[in-house]
């Protein structure tokens, strides 16, 4: 069978893909031989493509962008587009760098609001923190006034109010 079909040549991205006999057909154990390219019954004119084809690429999913890159397996036979790189978004729907440029921006924004909100809660806190240990101090002072007081008023009155005055 191999001798009975031609070289199949489509394009991606405007490169052309030559693709062998060799390349396309599957050799099963039992001596049958398997087209590695099924259509996909839908309206997009569509094809799959078999692990046996898939091997001459270097298949990589980016999909953060929603898009797939075709690198040229340098030990495959494709001699013709060798070094060359395919990308494709098939949302069509291509980012462009002004695009990550914004989402750069809006990260380093977002990140700046989360550290400025950090920043006041801490500031808040501190100041509640200041203002507690404020009030305990005036609490504690007014306290140790208090219990001075009153243990003047104990001594004068044990004394019969003749102790002279030695706590200020």
């Amino acid at each position: 069978i191999k001798n009975a079909i031609s070289d199949l040549e489509f394009n991606i991205q405007h490169k052309k893909i030559k693709l062998t006999p060799d390349s396309i057909l599957y050799q099963m154990t039992n001596g049958e031989c398997l087209i590695g390219i099924e259509s996909v019954p839908d309206i997009l004119n569509q094809f799959r493509l078999g692990t046996n084809i898939l091997k001459n690429f270097y298949v990589g999913l980016d999909y953060d962008h929603g898009t797939v890159h075709l690198g040229i397996n340098k030990r495959s036979p494709l001699a013709d587009i060798k070094d060359e790189v395919i990308s494709d978004n098939p949302n069509h729907d291509h980012p462009t760098n002004e695009d990550s440029g914004n989402t750069s921006t809006i990260v380093i924004i977002v990140v700046l609001v989360v550290v400025l909100i950090f920043a006041f809660m801490i500031y808040k806190r501190s100041k509640e923190d200041n203002e507690r240990r404020r009030t305990f101090a005036r609490t504690t002072q007014k306290r140790q006034e208090d219990d001075l007081k009153k243990l003047q008023n104990s001594i004068n009155k044990s004394n019969g109010g003749k102790a002279r005055k030695f706590i200020s």
